[in-house]
């Protein structure tokens, strides 16, 4: 009995220990491994956003993979999905064969705490690009033409495939149409094609092929065929160009037709009476105009827009639209009831005079050409000549300023700025020895002008109020 039972003991030990073992001893181990092969393809260039590029051959032993970009260049130009491993076009504009032949990326395969990394090589190919070459155009033709007549054709070109032609916008609309094949152009609606309504046409051209598009312009200029005589408000401006020293009336009809008008450069008509110069719009090519010593009290010169030269003073003018004028060098308005005066667009300005007017203010901060300025007898108050280093002459007597800078008007060499309202008068420019006329008296508040040298015998042969004196720093 007792063999038996302890038996059955030893029986139930083993199986305790056996059973204890069992739940010790762990599965069998596996070690993760991850396979991949670097990835290399060539592509076109300029692929589409989003365009697959291929996808990462990769493996594991188990479980899944993840994907990411460790390192690019150029930064952005591909995406990678994180569980496919397939690569597509983020950036399509990186992919341009011109700037670059390939793009590389470094790549993180991970499986739980296991990584590997693998070499992205995308080489791109060039591929020939569409090019549409095209000039803008331009002609000139008779007013007046038939419907359908041909225009021209649009000079464009294109290194593969067809161009194709339409109009985006027009004014007047409908004036002209275009074959959409060749490009040319012919008359659609003669009835625009008026040179008294107007004196060009114009449209934007759209040229295509496939996606690319160009677009150009068309300008057709209009020619005045007819020979209409110009009706002239005022007699004596009709008579002065009658007998104007250089002949105008060509015909010598005792008219003058638009045709003879549109060829003069130069127009001398001063002392003429004149009081009203309706029809000078006519004479385009104008260059010179002389118009002094007239009854003029308006003046409209926004069609001569040719104008270099323009003489108007000793006239009555209150007002002077100059805005059109951006080639006229030689401006001389003086003696006429102006009150304001706009040059601000007019940079090409050499000569500026507007003696004995009414203008308060004046701004020459644009007319950095000017050398000779001539505002006396006005009513500014103020005038800043700080842009005019150009600037050789200026006269500003009997307005009302109370301060004058010319520091930076290295190259003056008159300065008349008597009978105003001064207080500070800066004229230290470095040049001061080069001065041969200046004339600073009347200004009864001036007492220090600021020079270069104080001492220097050339101060003597210049006019100021004995109350000033020169110092080579006014700074109180």
């Amino acid at each position: 009995m007792k063999k038996i039972k302890y038996s059955m003991i030893m029986i139930m030990t083993i199986a305790m220990i056996a059973c204890s073992n069992d739940d010790d001893t762990p599965e069998t181990s596996i070690i993760t491994t991850i396979t991949v092969k670097n990835f290399e393809v060539a592509i076109d260039e300029n692929p589409t956003i989003g365009q697959e590029i291929g996808t990462i051959d990769a493996s594991t032993n188990q479980r899944t993979l993840s994907y990411n970009l460790k390192a690019e260049n150029p930064e952005g130009a591909i995406s990678i999905d994180a569980k496919t491993g397939k690569i597509t076009v983020k950036d399509h504009i990186l992919f341009d064969y011109e700037t670059r032949t390939k793009i590389t990326a470094t790549l993180l395969i991970k499986n739980g705490s296991v990584s590997k990394e693998a070499n992205i090589i995308i080489n791109l190919k060039d591929v020939s690009e569409t090019i549409i070459t095209v000039k803008d155009f331009e002609v000139t033709i008779d007013e007046n033409p038939t419907i359908g007549q041909e225009i021209g054709t649009i000079d464009a070109s294109t290194n593969q495939g067809t161009l194709s032609y339409s109009l985006k916008t027009e004014n007047p609309e409908g004036a002209i149409s275009i074959d959409a094949k060749t490009g040319k152009i012919t008359v659609k609606d003669h009835t625009p094609f008026d040179y008294e309504t107007r004196t060009k046409i114009t449209a934007t051209l759209l040229i295509k092929n496939g996606d690319i598009s160009k677009e150009n312009s068309i300008t057709i200029n209009l020619k005045n065929i007819g020979t209409e005589n110009i009706a002239f408000a005022d007699a004596n401006f009709k008579k002065a160009l009658i007998e104007h020293t250089n002949p105008i009336d060509t015909n010598t009809d005792g008219e003058i037709s638009e045709d003879e008008a549109n060829v003069v450069k130069e127009l001398r008509i001063d002392s003429k009476s004149i009081t009203d110069l309706s029809g000078i719009e006519y004479f385009t090519e104008l260059t010179h105009l002389w118009c002094r010593n007239n009854q003029l009290t308006t003046l409209d010169v926004s069609k001569n827009t040719k104008l270099t030269n323009l003489y108007c003073n000793n006239n009555q003018i209150t007002t002077l639209d100059i805005s059109k004028n951006t080639e006229l060098t030689y401006l001389w308005c003086s003696i006429n009831q102006l009150t304001a005066l706009d040059v601000s667009k007019n940079t090409e300005l050499i000569f500026l005079s507007f003696d004995n007017n009414q203008l308060t203010a004046l701004d020459v901060s644009k007319n950095t050409k000017l050398t000779y300025l001539y505002c006396n007898r006005n009513q500014l108050t103020a005038l800043d000549v700080s842009k005019n280093i150009k600037l050789i002459e200026l006269s500003c007597n009997h307005n009302q300023l109370t301060a004058l800078d010319v520091s930076k008007n290295t190259k003056l060499i008159e300065l008349l700025c008597n009978h105003n309202q001064l207080t500070a008068l800066n004229m230290k420019n470095g040049n001061n020895d080069k001065f041969s006329w200046v004339e600073l008296q009347s200004n009864t508040a001036l007492s220090c002008i600021q020079v270069d040298d104080p001492d220097a015998t050339y101060l003597t042969g210049w006019y100021k109020d004995n109350t000033a004196s020169y110092s080579s720093d006014c700074t109180p």
